[in-house]
């Protein structure tokens, strides 16, 4: 974490964490995405149906990747909120420096 004048921590060291985090989560639904298409096409190929979305009508991988959308979805939110606090603090460190300088 970076420490700014007030000795709080700002949320930048956060953001990256959140950021690969986000990335990471975009590959594992790439690669459920490619794992779903692959799952039908050799099912096809067989000429069996998947008997968990018979039963359901959704796959495993269909529950793993609405997961992982809403996961993503919740990342991009908390990537929106540390931004703006980001941009709060810095807003409010530079007020403060401004009338402490004025003060003087």
């Amino acid at each position: 974490m970076v420490q700014i004048a007030d000795g709080s921590s700002n949320k930048l060291s956060e953001r990256g964490t959140l950021a690969s985090q986000r990335e990471r989560a975009e590959a594992v639904l790439a690669s459920l995405l490619e794992a779903k298409a692959a799952c039908e096409e050799h099912g096809n190929r067989m000429n069996r149906s998947d008997l968990y979305k018979t039963v359901t009508g959704r796959s495993a991988l269909d529950g793993a990747i609405t997961s992982t959308q809403r996961m993503i979805e919740n990342l991009d939110r908390t990537l929106g909120k540390a931004a703006l606090e980001v941009e709060v603090r810095a807003a409010n460190l530079l007020l403060r420096q401004r009338t402490s300088g004025a003060a003087r």
